[in-house]
């Protein structure tokens, strides 16, 4: 019997690859940001200084998130299947 509370291998990787997009989706906001912040003759520097603070904080996120699909993906193919 499947309990309710213990996820199965395929409901691992499904989270694996929800938390890979999520990281992915902080790629992004990453570069938009390192953009803004490289800006420097239209931007002024205290908008410029924020969002190399975000670009820094979008890629801390996407490499934590990154780090937990990864765990997801290990853990679903090391279990044995039932």
């Amino acid at each position: 019997m499947v309990s309710l509370f213990e996820p199965t291998n395929e409901l691992k990787v499904t989270k694996s690859q929800a938390y890979y997009l999520a990281a992915e989706w902080h790629d992004k906001q990453a570069a938009l940001c390192a953009t803004i912040e490289a800006d420097e003759p239209r931007i002024e520097a205290r908008i410029r200084e924020r969002a190399g603070e975000a670009a820094r904080h979008h890629r801390a996120s996407a490499a934590g998130l990154r780090l937990v699909a990864i765990e997801f993906r290990r853990k679903a193919l090391n279990e044995p299947t039932h």
